[in-house]
């Protein structure tokens, strides 16, 4: 995350394109390694409870801001 964090601050400083890239690409590969974290926690669970769906959700979200950080 601080190299998320640092690459998003040089790209406001340095606006070259490819700094904005390589912020995109830590800010998804960050959120896809979270989103494996979830995916190992669900995959462990014995029975489902209100904890496994929030998670599930979590991942649902996480993928999506992945797909932004690709995107933008």
């Amino acid at each position: 995350m601080v190299c998320a964090v640092l690459s998003a601050v040089l790209s406001i400083f340095f606006p070259l394109s490819i700094l904005v890239g390589l912020k995109g690409g830590i800010l998804a590969a960050f959120f896809g390694l979270c989103a494996i974290g979830l995916f190992s926690y669900l995959k462990k669970a014995q029975t489902v409870g209100d904890g496994h769906f929030y998670t599930a959700v979590s991942i649902y979200l996480l993928l999506g801001l992945q797909w932004f950080a690709l995107t933008v």
